[in-house]
């Protein structure tokens, strides 16, 4: 019974289409028709929507044609499609097809995104570090504080992520770690740091910034004014670890007397 006072609802909607001489090629649509093709609630009603009347593709907007994509209605979606290339045979035509090829590419781009990252999610290390890198540091001094210069990257000459995120730092009495996460070609990677201090440091008073792309610059306070002969309190060499040349020449008249 629902079925056939839909279809006699639509066949009184249809008469009254037809006997105002709108659907004339190129006219623009209908509220009311616009309005039931918007309301249908199934693939066979807006199919007979459109078919009963000979395909008028002019007279659907993008948001329409975005509706029928999004509701999985993909052979009302094709033969959308067929008839708008059908149809382009003038400039109404022509009009009608770009709507359509916009639309349609629009919606399956983005349904192929979010189907690529749901796929994504299927494995189980998706979105977490591949791997964890040490990274490259330099490091110089002056009579009170300790510059670090850290790339994001194993080694100083080598590419590497050019931003991170999640970065922590934390400073203790003679320790000082970071950690962050980052991504370089296509892989995601975690970055950390735990390095024990040659002396103490005042972990109040230390801090830390980003610097220019792909580094971070740390500095430690020292708590005694002191000279001191490596960074570390270890005397092992790390071999991505080295003195910051450039900028110690700048500092090095602090440490005349210590």
């Amino acid at each position: 019974l629902k079925c056939e006072m839909l279809q006699s609802c639509r066949c009184r909607l249809l008469s009254l289409i037809w006997l105002s001489g709108l659907v004339a090629a190129g006219s623009s649509a209908p509220a009311a028709w616009s309005q039931a093709f918007s309301s249908a609630t199934t693939e066979a009603e807006a199919d007979a929507l459109l078919r009963d009347i000979g395909w008028p593709i002019s007279w659907l907007s993008a948001s329409q044609v975005k509706g029928v994509i999004y509701h999985g209605w993909w052979d009302l979606a094709a033969s959308i499609v067929r008839h708008a290339n059908g149809q382009a045979a003038d400039e109404d035509g022509e009009r009608s097809l770009r709507i359509v090829d916009g639309a349609v590419r629009e919606v399956v781009g983005s349904i192929r995104l979010q189907a690529d990252r749901l796929a994504h999610m299927l494995d189980p290390t998706h979105g977490k570090p591949k791997s964890t890198i040490r990274p490259a540091l330099r490091w110089a001094q002056g009579a009170e504080k300790v510059f670090l210069n850290v790339k994001y990257a194993a080694r100083f000459n080598a590419p590497g992520a050019l931003r991170v995120e999640n970065v922590d730092v934390k400073f203790f009495p003679k320790r000082v770690t970071f950690a962050a996460d980052g991504e370089h070609s296509g892989t995601r990677k975690r970055y950390e740091l735990d390095l024990g201090t040659f002396a103490a440091i005042v972990p109040e008073e230390c801090s830390w910034s980003s610097a220019s792309v792909g580094k971070l610059s740390i500095t430690l306070v020292k708590k005694k004014s002191a000279s001191w002969p490596r960074l570390l309190n270890s005397t092992d060499k790390v071999n991505n670890i080295h003195l910051w040349h450039e900028y110690q020449e700048k500092l090095q008249h602090e440490l005349h007397g210590l």
